[in-house]
């Protein structure tokens, strides 16, 4: 069987021991594909048979073995004598660089911004639709949580003031019915201690407090029940105060003067039973 040279235009043919070498194509897919595409020749497809001469290569592409022309793994055929219509004005296939010949480049990797506070964003972020949406997105919820706050602020305030109101009045209606003196008002306005109930000990917010004879009534808050001491207490100083017992109704009592606490009236009792 004749072999001949696949390329465009060529007309060598194999001689035995003769000048001209032929060579099979690739059987790696990718470089077989690359020497098709270098014949310019439509539709073309090779096989086990087809054959290429060495004049289609460069001196570089080769390698002497044994006296014998060898091609090297990465040669490529680029000489052809083709007609107009067949040439591509391409660039020369520039030669591989060499390990060693380019510089080292480091590639750092920007962290992505997060935006999660007002504090994130900059001006120049305006200018993006996207961070400009998160931004309103950001800010709206920081108002509907600062409108909450200020709305929880007004409302203890507005207890505060009332409790202030009522502890007022009170001290204003003990002293006209001369339960205390002025001296122990004012204590009672400018120094309020603010004792902690112990576990064991019941706190009852008075409610009213009335003298009838020889007994002190205490109804506490809410009306739920009372209980009667039944010797009356000094009320007069700032700092006294009467321990009573009367039987098992109350076992203790604090001093008058440590009575209000936390803008309400105050007494710590222990084991206070309800009264029928």
């Amino acid at each position: 069987m004749v072999i001949s040279c696949c390329a465009y235009g060529c007309t060598e043919r194999y001689l035995k021991e003769g000048p001209i070498t032929f060579h099979r194509f690739p059987k790696d897919e990718i470089r077989r594909k690359l020497w098709e595409k270098q014949l310019r020749r439509e539709n073309f497809i090779s096989n086990n048979n087809t054959r290429i001469c060495s004049k289609h290569f460069e001196a570089e592409c080769f390698e002497n073995e044994h006296e014998r022309k060898r091609l090297k793994p990465d040669a490529i055929p680029t000489k052809f004598e083709l007609p107009d219509h067949l040439q591509r004005n391409e660039k020369p296939i520039k030669r591989r660089i060499e390990e060693g010949e380019c510089s080292t480049v480091t590639v750092v990797s920007a962290k992505e911004k997060k935006f999660r506070y007002i504090g994130d964003f900059e001006e120049k972020d305006m200018e993006s639709p996207t961070k400009a949406r998160k931004l309103l997105a950001i800010a709206k919820s920081y108002k509907e949580i600062s409108k909450k706050k200020i709305q929880e602020l007004i409302r203890r305030n507005g207890s505060l003031v009332k409790k202030v109101l009522t502890l007022e009045e009170l001290i204003s209606k003990m002293k006209k019915k001369a339960l205390i003196s002025d001296s122990a008002g004012s204590v009672l306005k400018e120094n309020r201690p603010v004792p902690e109930p112990l576990p064991h000990e019941v706190l009852i917010s008075i409610h009213t407090v009335g003298i009838c004879g020889s007994d002190v009534h205490y109804w506490k808050h809410g009306g739920i029940g009372d209980f009667t001491v039944k010797k009356p207490m000094i009320l007069g100083h700032e700092s006294s105060g009467t321990v009573v017992k009367t039987g098992n109704q109350v076992k203790h009592l604090k001093p008058a003067a440590k009575l209000l606490d936390r803008f309400t009236t105050l007494v710590r009792a222990l084991q206070i039973p309800r009264r029928l």
